[in-house]
């Protein structure tokens, strides 16, 4: 497997996803300390670069969930900013107003303000 480097600005973000995904990489912990450890509702204190999100994403959930797949990220403006959550499933929150989604084959989205929220179920 490919090793993919996260800027140190940014490991901070990916050691809480991979927590909060923990069930997703059963391989790391083991199956019974990744579904103890993994939250069902979480959202990053910040926002990231959307490529910085992509692969934080594609290393802390590698095969995907469900719909989701990092590479979906490469959809999004090249310029705006995301923050990773987990609502039971893959959520982001994108910085930015967007008047229309690509398709990224979502369950939901909507715009909070100036934030657009994408979820899979």
């Amino acid at each position: 497997m490919k090793t993919i480097d996260v800027n140190e600005e940014y490991t901070d973000v990916l050691f809480a996803v991979a927590s909060t995904y923990a069930d997703c990489r059963p391989d790391i912990m083991g199956e019974d300390h990744a579904y103890r450890t993994r939250k069902l509702m979480w959202r990053a204190a910040r926002a990231v670069p959307r490529d910085a999100a992509k692969i934080i994403l594609q290393r802390c959930i590698p095969e995907g969930y469900n719909a989701f797949e990092a590479n979906l990220l490469d959809l999004l403006p090249a310029d705006c900013q995301v923050e990773i959550a987990r609502e039971y499933s893959v959520c982001i929150y994108v910085q930015k107003a967007l008047k229309e989604i690509p398709d990224m084959l979502a369950d939901e989205w909507h715009v909070e303000g100036d934030v657009t929220r994408i979820w899979w179920d």
